[in-house]
Order: C-alpha cells, then structure tokens, then sequence
C-alpha cells in the first residue's frame, strides 16, 4: 500500500480535481482501516502541500528571471520580474484553497488534516 501513497502515484490523485472525491476520499477512508494508514496519508499530504507551495514560489520566482538579449532586454526583464512577483499572491492562494478543499471533500473535514494545512501554510 505504501506504493500508493508515492508522489509519482498520490501527487496525480491529488492534482485531478475529477478525482478528489471518488478517489482521494476512497484511499483516505481505506487508510482509516489499515494501522498508521491515515498517519501514512497525512505526512505524504503534508509533504505534497509543501513541494507544491515551493513551486508556486520557485516558478514565479524563475518566470521573471529570464532575460531577453538584445535593446530593451534588461526593462523587458524588470518587467517580467514585477509581473511574476505580482503573481505569486494569487497563485499561493490558489494553492492555499486546492489544500483547503482537499481538506473538506477528500479527508472529510478531519482536524487532523486541517492542521497539517495550516502547518503547510506557516512554513
């Protein structure tokens, strides 16, 4: 079962908003029946949280700085710099929802994982 629970596997179950409810919400209600399965489930939903968080960060960070060659090549690269810093607030919120509502609909509204979001989002 561990396989399942592998980024490569958990990772596509997770980012599949089709798959949240019938799939995410089936493997959280198996691991409640298997020993350490939802302690299991909420480490690798706590590690998936932080990686995705860090690549919000990381790709907003990267989208502005790359720089055309050329004339104009260090404003087009300021500017690209201010638009990829403009965007990391709506795309940490965004992210900030996607774990809330897998929260909600796939883990049943458990405190436990509610916790592990709200640990995610502090760090």
């Amino acid at each position: 079962p561990q396989h399942i629970l592998h980024p490569t596997v958990l990772y596509r179950l997770l980012d599949d908003e089709s798959r949240i409810v019938p799939d995410v919400k089936r493997l959280y209600t198996l691991g409640k029946r298997v020993d350490g399965g939802i302690a299991s489930l909420r480490a690798a939903f706590g590690q998936y949280g932080r990686e995705r968080g860090l690549e919000v960060v990381r790709s907003d960070a990267v989208g502005g700085a790359g720089g055309a060659g050329g004339a104009g090549g260090a404003a087009t690269s300021k500017a690209e710099s201010r638009d990829a810093r403009l965007k990391i607030v709506p795309n940490l919120l965004s992210c900030k929802s996607h774990l809330e509502q897998l929260q909600i609909r796939a883990f049943g509204n458990d405190e436990t994982f509610d916790r592990v979001v709200r640990n995610v989002l502090e760090e």
